[in-house]
């Protein structure tokens, strides 16, 4: 591998090769295209928005929680079941 990397970077250039090279590595893309490419995504996303049926659903249920006195929740946490007591 060493040899055959050795022998590639000894290949001479044609001068052809170098300026097409040179040319197509400094060519800048005009920035017209690329604002006419971002608004016509930011087109078509805000389209989809705004065809897209809306989907209604029914308002959640409200949860209350309330908090247990520490012996009830240190209970309900180390507590085994009847599962894990057999286990055990």
């Amino acid at each position: 591998l060493d040899a055959d990397m050795a022998a590639w970077a000894q290949a001479p250039i044609a001068p052809d090769d170098a300026a097409r090279a040179a040319v197509v590595a400094l060519h800048r893309p005009r920035p017209v295209l690329r604002w006419l490419a971002g608004t016509g995504i930011a087109a078509a996303l805000a389209l989809g928005v705004l065809v897209a049926p809306a989907r209604h659903r029914p308002p959640a249920a409200a949860v209350t929680v309330s908090a247990p006195d520490d012996a009830a929740a240190f209970a309900q946490v180390f507590t085994p079941t009847p599962d894990e007591e057999q286990v055990l």
